[in-house]
């Protein structure tokens, strides 16, 4: 692997790494959690659910995961208050 190739793939990674580290600050989703199951554990967390619906062609989908649900403070007050669950809408129980 060339110079270049290599420093560009460390910046890559870098970037990528960073990105990850900002979304931890904010809302933390269930991915993989059906819907029954996520509503049993806000039932024993004493905790309501908040359901992200999106599809991955939405654009205003888009914009809420990048900017809106990767913020400290909607983090902080979701977190606290709701099993967080993201499902596409076009696979699975969606």
């Amino acid at each position: 692997m060339t110079k270049h190739c290599t420093r560009l793939l460390t910046v890559a990674l870098t970037l990528w790494a960073v990105s990850r580290m900002a979304a931890q600050n904010g809302i933390r989703f269930e991915h993989d959690m059906l819907l029954a199951d996520a509503l049993k554990k806000a039932q024993t967390e004493g905790k309501l659910v908040f359901m992200d619906a999106y599809t991955t062609w939405c654009g205003p989908c888009k914009m809420m995961a990048s900017k809106v649900f990767t913020d400290s403070s909607a983090g902080a007050f979701f977190n606290q208050r709701f099993v967080n669950l993201k499902v596409d809408m076009e696979k699975g129980e969606g």
